[in-house]
């Protein structure tokens, strides 16, 4: 197995707020931060995503970022650099000076800057163990380096596989117009949206944008849709322990046995099924 350099951790918390205005800095260090709840609006050197629960936002030295919305987050900085003048015990994220080293590690360099945590309830459990050993009355140097490396290995598979499986309008191939139904479908895919809607928002004839779509993707924007809408409900189903009907709702299915019946279509198998069939080959990997 590939081995990395285990990093230093400068900081690590529980962090919750909800700023009036937006903020901009300039990273200093390397920063992974999972999110738990809410809608935040983000931009990585201008480029911009939208948080929301279960997704990793990782950060650069060097980025310029920014932010809108609520923060309902696990948070960890880290020195892959060993910098000689960062004191984990007065650390601070907004601190002066200049950023730390990059790393010329090549996972830590390919890191997306947003990506779906698949290990959801791992990764909390290892920050909430990070934090339980690096107060310094319980500080305990060793725990601290195995649940580091051990919540790395978890963020590069995830990486790994986000960038085959999900659904990112940077890979949707084809004109402009597509791309922002894409981003339309992808920001909405939980409400009642329709053809006409979605045409409305990229400025296109109803029948010429399923035209184009069927061209370009292959699919219809329906499919679409349907395709983002069990992305993200077989995600829910693997990371917690919702009800059935409650990830259809929140998946934007009208009703369970629907979701159902269009679940099993997709991958041969109930959502409960595939729920068991999954934690089970978890627990024979353990």
């Amino acid at each position: 197995m590939e081995t990395f350099p285990v990093p230093r951790v400068l900081q690590c918390a529980r962090y919750i707020n909800s700023p009036s205005r937006r903020d901009e800095r300039r990273v200093k260090d390397y920063e992974f931060d999972l999110y738990l709840g809410g809608e935040r609006e983000v931009w990585v050197d201008g480029k911009h995503y939208c948080l929301s629960e279960g997704y990793m936002y990782f950060k650069r030295p060097g980025e310029v970022v920014a932010g809108v919305g609520d923060y309902n987050m696990y948070m960890i900085t880290l020195d892959f650099a060993n910098t000689p003048d960062l004191s984990p015990s007065s650390y601070y994220r907004n601190r002066d000076g200049d950023p730390q080293r990059t790393s010329e590690f090549d996972k830590l360099c390919e890191l997306p800057s947003l990506f779906f945590a698949y290990h959801f309830k791992d990764i909390i459990e290892l920050y909430e163990k990070i934090i339980s050993c690096t107060f310094l009355a319980a500080e305990n140097r060793e725990l601290e380096r195995a649940y580091i490396e051990e919540l790395l290995f978890l963020v590069f598979a995830d990486a790994a596989r986000y960038k085959r499986e999900a659904i990112d309008i940077s890979s949707a191939k084809g004109s402009e117009h597509i791309k922002r139904a894409c981003a339309f479908i992808n920001h909405h895919y939980a409400e009642d949206i329709t053809v006409d809607m979605i045409s409305d928002q990229v400025g296109l004839n109803k029948n010429y944008l399923i035209r184009i779509f069927k061209k370009e993707l292959g699919i219809t924007p329906m499919k679409y849709l349907l395709d983002t809408r069990l992305y993200f409900a077989r995600a829910l189903l693997l990371q917690t322990d919702e009800t059935v009907s409650g990830i259809a709702e929140r998946c934007g299915f009208n009703t369970s046995s629907y979701f159902i019946k269009c679940f099993r279509e997709r991958y041969s198998e109930s959502p409960l099924s595939y729920r068991r069939a999954m934690l089970e080959k978890r627990v024979q990997q353990m």
